[in-house]
This record gives structure tokens, sequence and C-alpha cells, in this order.
């Protein structure tokens, strides 16, 4: 995460007048995943972004001055131990598991929701991650982030958190899934970024976001559910879910399928 810096205060430890480089909201190497490095003739590897009903392929990230170099550092050793158990860039899922390790969730609308122990796979390290994904979408201005509705509070609870001086507040709690496809550990969306976004909001809240193939929940309120959870949770858990059964997927694929091509997308259709 490098850019150009600007003194001011860093968003995460509070220090003031230092320099602030252009943080990633969303990880880099998601970026990076979500490229084509195959793509049609006529076409950049770029990926493409969808919003406010156009599709637009580009190489923009949301970046934004937050953050210290000293707090950008405490963020990517987080970061990459959570590009190393998503969806790779050949497709294949870095956690570690197999399809005859996973056990079945009961009394599931969906039937192919299972779950496996990560207790081995620093769940805190990924809970901080999401935790700091989260927080860095509230507190930055960018407009590519403001379908995420956080109280305050919330924030600052996840800003503690990441900064390891606090726990997660009691109801506040983090899990993973897999998006899947079916019963098998592969999947459409290995290279899938949706930025933070709210399902749910208020008190009794569900935020979103998507990273290769790994769906985040920040769940608040009577919505938590300590048992899986990754910061609190006594065996943390991992679901794996048929993507097409998550609403937030569904969504996205009808706004993809009814996207209006802009820039090269829509010349090149012309």
């Amino acid at each position: 995460m490098r850019g150009m810096a600007v003194l001011g205060e860093c968003r995460l430890c509070l220090s003031r007048d230092v320099p602030l480089l252009a943080s990633h909201i969303l990880p880099q190497w998601a970026y990076r995943r979500a490229r084509n490095e195959c793509p049609p003739p006529g076409l950049s590897p770029d990926p493409v972004q969808f919003r406010d009903g156009f599709a637009l392929q580009t190489s923009k990230e949301a970046r934004e001055h937050l953050l210290c170099g000293a707090c950008e550092q405490r963020l990517s050793v987080d970061e990459g131990h959570v590009a190393g158990l998503a969806y790779q860039s050949d497709g294949t899922l870095g956690l570690k598991v197999s399809p005859e390790s996973l056990i079945a969730v009961p009394h599931q609308r969906d039937p192919h929701v299972r779950r496996a122990s990560i207790a081995g796979e620093r769940p805190s390290s990924i809970a901080r991650f999401a935790a700091s994904v989260f927080w860095r979408a509230h507190v930055a201005r960018q407009p590519k982030v403001d379908g995420l509705k956080l109280w305050n509070p919330q924030a600052e609870a996840l800003r503690r958190f990441v900064l390891g001086i606090a726990a997660l507040p009691n109801r506040m709690c983090i899990n993973l899934h897999v998006l899947a496809t079916g019963e098998s550990l592969e999947t459409v969306h290995s290279t899938t970024t949706a930025t933070p976004c709210t399902a749910k909001k208020g008190d009794n809240g569900i935020h979103q976001f998507v990273v290769a193939g790994l769906l985040f929940n920040l769940m608040t309120g009577d919505e938590a559910i300590p048992g899986v959870c990754l910061a609190c949770g006594s065996d943390p858990q991992v679901l794996f879910q048929d993507w097409r059964s998550v609403r937030l997927l569904a969504n996205m694929t009808a706004n993809i399928l009814e996207a209006q091509p802009k820039g090269a997308l829509a010349r090149r259709r012309t």
C-alpha cells in the first residue's frame, strides 16, 4: 500500500502531523486478482466495476490518505495472511480444507451450507483484517464505499480492536463465508470484489464485503453469532455456502446483467 504522503492525523492511531499514505480501502491484492490476464481482443486486463447501473473497465482503486506508515505496516500483516487464505489467481482456495472435512449445518435454507473449524488459521488475524476494511470504509470519503452505514460508536469499536487496545464489544461479531458453487470448493467468484455495504442497518445490523471469493460479515446486536465469530468464538468457524443463496451475490449478479456498458466496454459492443 504505497502512495505519495501528505501531512495530517492518522485516523487509526490518531497521531497528528504525520505523513499519511494513500491507503487502499480494499487490499491491493484483491484488485490484482480481479484483473483478467487473458482479456478478449480490444480490452485491457483491468477489472470491470459496476456502479449506478453502469459497467466500466478501469484501473482505479479506492484509496485515501488515512494512515501513517506504521499503521499501514500493521494492517499489511493481516492483509497478507488473508491473501493466502482467499482464492488464488489460479482459482484454487488457499484455505487448507477438504470437502470431506466439512460438517453440514442443520436448519439452514441452503442445503449446501457447511462449516469447518479454523482455529489453527489465526482467526484473530482474519477478524482484524475484516474489521480494518469495515473501519476504513466508514472513515473514508470515497463515494465507492458510501453503501456502508455504521454508527460512529461501532466504527470506534472497530478502530480500537484493529489497533489492539480493546476486544470487540459484546454482540458485535465477525464471520467468514467461502462463496462456493454447490458442494464443491470451486467458485465462479474467485475474482469477485465488492466494497463494504450494509444489508441491514441499525443496532441489529448486518454489513458485508467480498474479496477474492470470501464474504465477510459484521453482525451486531441480535444478529451477532458468537459461536462462529472469528474474534470471540470459542471455536471459530468458516462457513462454506453456495453463492446463489447469498442475497448480496444474487443482487450483484442481477445488477451486472442489467448494467449499461461505458467507455471501452461500450465501444467494443458497438
